[in-house]
């Protein structure tokens, strides 16, 4: 994609830390988000038809305390996920020490958008740059202060992320309107 300035349309960066990176590792459509969608009601599920079952078979009415403990164990199934899961990220996050603090800036232009990175550590210092067009956008996850743009590039899925108090309301709209699938996280 050629590029030059006159089509560029909007700017902003984005500086990778852990919370963020966290935040994006739940957002994005991942292992972690089929066991919370999938794994836990299945497991809600089968504790809550065990309690029914159980009373059931010992003669008793199906009580109050059974019917309200299914969110219960909803609730409790999510904080585990959490649990589990946060630690293995942090952990994730500490083994690639190239991305803690790595600033990337976004040019979207008219036909597609260029993340230009740059790393620097005690070894080497180094500038990426990478393009592409809007349609190797595969969706577009939209949460209360991020945005997450996911990339299909040779089948490979690579996920951008976005801080919105880093943007203009008019690259807010500008994100929102493209002409991908969107998903809003209440996150």
């Amino acid at each position: 994609m050629n590029i030059n300035n006159s089509e560029i349309l909007h700017t902003t960066e984005f500086i990778y830390n852990l919370d963020e990176y966290k935040k994006g590792m739940f957002a994005k459509p991942n292992r972690i988000e089929r066991i919370q969608h999938r794994a836990a009601p299945a497991l809600c599920f089968s504790i809550g038809f065990w309690l029914v079952a159980r009373n059931w078979l010992e003669g008793h009415l199906v009580g109050w305390f059974t019917l309200l403990s299914f969110p219960f164990f909803v609730i409790l199934c999510h904080i585990l996920i959490a649990i589990i899961f946060n630690p293995r990220i942090s952990k994730h996050y500490k083994s690639m020490e190239w991305l803690d603090g790595l600033i990337v800036n976004y040019s979207f232009l008219v036909d597609g958008v260029e993340f230009r990175s740059f790393t620097e550590n005690s070894k080497t210092s180094e500038e990426k740059v990478l393009r592409y067009r809007y349609s190797n956008f595969k969706e577009v996850i939209e949460t209360r202060t991020n945005f997450y743009l996911l990339i299909s590039h040779l089948g490979e899925l690579t996920t951008f992320m976005i801080l919105k108090e880093n943007c203009t309301p008019e690259l807010i709209e500008f994100i929102q309107n493209l002409p991908v699938k969107k998903r809003y996280q209440r996150k």
